[in-house]
């Protein structure tokens, strides 16, 4: 699975994810929200493994989000050394436990954190491979109990 990176638009790319997921959100009871960057913040990324990056974050943060909850996609330019822009991806289910944590984006690993357990267990390890493909940093945070938080990074377009 190759990625063939080009300047692309940020915000475009997560409208597109975010819409695809509205229904289902709404099906499910979860307020899904987009906070995106400035429309010009533009990156060197392939606009469809994007799009699949941050449908699969999304799809896991409904997924693990109790009716009434909220899902929040968030994106802005990184006030960091090697310019990038960030991606995050927030919901308000259970939280993923130490244990968890340090398997999360490993291939085949289920977590049941909420007794829901779907899908092989490839997301995040696909969503790991891409964004290393495109020389960005994919993490997660999660106070237990609080929701979790997946980060990712992706090269600012010169």
């Amino acid at each position: 699975m190759s990625v063939h990176p080009e300047p692309v638009q940020l915000s475009p790319i997560l409208n597109e994810a975010v819409d695809s997921l509205l229904p289902w959100a709404k099906t499910k009871g979860v307020t899904l929200t987009l906070r995106c960057c400035r429309p010009d913040v533009t990156v060197l990324a392939d606009h469809g493994r994007i799009v699949q990056v941050v449908t699969n974050l999304v799809s896991n943060a409904i997924k693990s989000t109790p009716r009434g909850g909220e899902v929040i996609v968030a994106a802005a330019r990184a006030l960091t050394p090697d310019h990038s822009a960030l991606v995050g991806v927030r919901d308000t289910g259970p939280g993923i436990s130490k244990e968890n944590m340090a398997r999360i984006f490993e291939r085949f690993v289920q977590l049941d954190e909420n007794g829901t357990r779907e899908g092989v267990g490839l997301g995040l390890s696909i969503v790991k491979e891409f964004v290393a493909q495109h020389r960005g940093r994919v993490w997660a945070e999660s106070p237990e109990g609080q929701g979790a938080t997946f980060y990712f990074t992706l090269p600012l377009a010169a």
